[in-house]
């Protein structure tokens, strides 16, 4: 296997595959898979870089406050985002990405639509699959799931103006759908093949998943608990918590 610790691209990335989550679909958990079996992946040709990697390099995907300036769609982005990961490629034709981060925060799954600002997230990758191939996958669960999931996460990190029942009452009278989600990133990257699968699936078919997302056979004999840092509480927790006098 090829070096990553300098700069030893040896031609342009032909194809990229960038999982985009979501949020609370098991994302953490197939990020740390991936990490496992990096070498497995680059002796099958495929580069994956870590999220913790990813990351550092602070390429955020949202307006305004980016680590550094781009042009949504143009060739600035891709001269940056290639210019910032080049060190850190193994000289591999495809590379590939797991970052739920580009969609929004765990905060934009309690809204309706999912996401809002996904549009303009997304746009900073439409450059990508007009001289490479791109492959976007998107992770999905149940919108009742999804809600209490997201919550209970954000809850536990920043207050909250309104409690869980008036979120959810609010919300499943007119559910966010997913299809909408899809719709708009299928009209942002029209260049790109969009893929998508359930946290039911993934849980399920590990395997087939993994087979789906890297490209590559990649039998997952290394399995890994479900992180504890990202594991939701239950509705009933949630309710409790809510309960507590705030001092």
């Amino acid at each position: 296997m090829q070096n990553r610790s300098g700069n030893n691209r040896q031609g342009p990335i032909k194809h990229w595959r960038i999982h985009i989550g979501a949020h609370k679909t098991a994302t953490t958990h197939l990020q740390d898979t991936l990490a496992l079996h990096r070498e497995q992946l680059a002796e099958a040709g495929v580069d994956y870089i870590p999220r913790q990697v990813f990351r550092k390099k602070k390429l955020k995907m949202g307006k305004g406050t980016l680590g550094w300036r781009m042009w949504f769609g143009g060739m600035g982005m891709r001269r940056k985002l290639n210019q910032s990961l080049d060190g850190l490629l193994g000289g591999l034709d495809t590379v590939l990405l797991s970052e739920e981060n580009l969609l929004g925060s765990p905060r934009d799954l309690l809204t309706n639509p999912f996401y809002g600002g996904a549009e303009h997230r997304l746009e900073a990758l439409a450059s990508l699959g007009k001289q490479e191939e791109l492959d976007l996958f998107l992770s999905i669960r149940s919108t009742e799931k999804t809600l209490s999931s997201a919550y209970s996460h954000v809850i536990l990190r920043h207050p909250l103006p309104e409690n869980f029942k008036a979120i959810a009452e609010r919300t499943l009278r007119r559910p966010p759908r997913w299809s909408d989600l899809v719709a708009r990133a299928r009209k942002t990257i029209p260049n790109a093949r969009l893929h998508v699968w359930t946290l039911e699936d993934y849980t399920r078919q590990p395997n087939d998943i993994m087979r789906q997302l890297c490209g590559v056979e990649l039998p997952v004999h290394k399995s890994l608990p479900p992180p504890l840092g990202t594991q939701s509480v239950s509705n009933e927790t949630i309710s409790r918590l809510e309960q507590l006098d705030p001092s």
